[in-house]
């Protein structure tokens, strides 16, 4: 394993430094791909199983839920405003269309069923 990022051994911080891969973001060779979430679930899997997949595959299934579960109540509370469906298919198409988009999307998902869906910055 080359991404010390998931080892107990380095600091958390560094999650908000480096890219996926564990190189610094500043760094020329950096993919600038910044996931520290995504890198944190990792590092919690690690302590948890070390490198058995079953974990992470488990976890990857349970975001995976939650993320629909929170779809599916947007969508809801977005058609029950008497909103225009297109902008339900254009969440629908950035959901199922672009991984990287998704992240957004459960933000904003996650706002909508808080706040009313005029005051989300993201819209």
């Amino acid at each position: 394993m080359k991404n010390a990022d998931l080892l107990p051994t380095t600091p958390v911080w560094r999650l908000l430094v480096d890219d996926f891969w564990g190189t610094p973001l500043r760094h020329s060779g950096s993919h600038k791909s910044y996931r520290p979430l995504t890198v944190l679930t990792f590092r919690l899997n690690y302590l948890l199983s070390g490198l058995e997949p079953f974990s992470y595959h488990l976890v990857n299934v349970t975001l995976h839920a939650a993320v629909t579960a929170l779809y599916v109540l947007t969508v809801r509370k977005v058609l029950n405003q008497g909103l225009d469906v297109r902008l339900v298919s254009t969440l629908t198409v950035r959901k199922t269309g672009d991984r990287c988009r998704s992240q957004v999307l459960t933000i904003m998902s996650v706002w909508h069923l808080l706040l009313p869906l005029d005051t989300c910055p993201l819209t």
